[in-house]
């Protein structure tokens, strides 16, 4: 079998990740995916009609805001609460 050497630390040279959670927000339950790359993230709501949107009501938004801080990520479990502190 060939033996090689490495001759430079491996880097990352691109990567995405998308996660997928089901939440209860003002008595609605949603299904959503953050979606993160180099290039940006993404925010979708599952709508039951038109499928995945990004045209959502903007009561949604904090979930999102949540996942940018990474509280709520693919290490969380189910029923963790979370909540958006808001700076005064």
């Amino acid at each position: 079998m060939p033996k090689f050497k490495l001759l430079e630390d491996v880097s990352v040279v691109w990567y995405a990740e998308t996660i997928e959670g089901k939440v209860e927000i003002e008595g609605e339950v949603v299904t959503f995916r953050y979606h993160e790359n180099p290039k940006g993230i993404e925010f979708y709501i599952l709508d039951d009609k038109r499928g995945w949107i990004q045209d959502y009501d903007d009561k949604f938004d904090c979930i999102f805001e949540i996942c940018g801080h990474s509280e709520l990520n693919k290490n969380s479990k189910t029923g963790e609460e979370f909540e958006l502190e808001h700076e005064e």
